[in-house]
């Protein structure tokens, strides 16, 4: 099994472990977002999600499609070992390279994940930097297009014009 296959099996088991803490964690409460979160660098990995109930305690009505402004987290030391493979591949490649690649392997196991049936059309999917330069920017609307139906992409791209 190559690098990339082997870092695409540890996202997907890291975020398969996560989202049962965050049900054990906020029972009765319905997903309604999952995020990817890594830099610029594409040295780190975490996650942050969402539910139906947060978003509608909050009062900023973009909040749902902003996944630094979610709070949940359980069990984010699931992702250490894949975030210690994305750093050595971006120790080990040029940025040029190891970014982008690195990117399409995330956007592909939480779309992998979706075909699964582990997420439905209802959680909005992403993956984004915490602080991103312009090619992360659009390497996540091309992660929120492949991640997501026409209206979900549709209404996030509402939220952030």
């Amino acid at each position: 099994m190559n690098n990339d296959q082997m870092l695409k099996d540890a996202v997907k088991l890291a975020v398969k472990r996560t989202i049962v803490y965050v049900k054990a964690n906020h029972v009765g409460e319905c997903l309604n977002g999952y995020a990817l979160l890594t830099d610029d660098e594409m040295r780190t990995l975490g996650y942050l999600a969402s539910t139906e109930e947060f978003t509608k305690s909050q009062s900023e009505p973009n909040v749902r499609f902003e996944p630094t402004d979610w709070i949940y987290a359980d069990g984010a030391s699931e992702f250490d070992g894949p975030a210690k493979t994305l750093s050595r591949g971006a120790d080990a490649n040029p940025l040029s390279l190891h970014v982008p690649v690195s990117f399409i392997i995330l956007v592909g196991a939480l779309r992998e994940l979706k075909l699964e049936g582990i997420f439905d059309d209802k959680v909005f999917l992403t993956v984004i930097s915490t602080d991103p330069n312009e090619q992360l920017e659009k390497l996540e609307v091309e992660a929120v297009r492949a991640l997501n139906d026409e209206r979900m992409y549709s209404d996030w791209k509402a939220s952030v014009a």
